[in-house]
């Protein structure tokens, strides 16, 4: 695998408050999709979050869900607030 950044440069980007956290990987005909397609997240979670400690768990999901879904054509859908009930 080959990275294009510095890790200095990516732990800036991730502790930006207005950064959200995407994969553009999508499956390809021939079986073979980039490992971004299934290492984006857990590589966010595990070293981002768990090792490095640059979020909080709460944060790095926003991140991945409300945050760029605010953004898109999935506005209406963003929130799941009132949809549960609360515990």
């Amino acid at each position: 695998m080959y990275y294009h950044m510095d890790d200095r440069d990516v732990e800036q980007v991730i502790r930006y408050p207005h950064s959200l956290i995407a994969s553009d990987s999508l499956h390809c005909e021939t079986g073979k999709p980039h490992p971004r397609l299934s290492g984006t997240f857990p590589r966010l979670f595990a070293e981002y979050v768990r090792k490095r400690r640059l979020l909080g768990l709460e944060e790095a999901v926003r991140k991945v869900t409300s945050f760029p879904a605010a953004g898109s054509m999935l506005r209406a859908a963003r929130s799941l607030e009132g949809c549960c009930p609360k515990s």
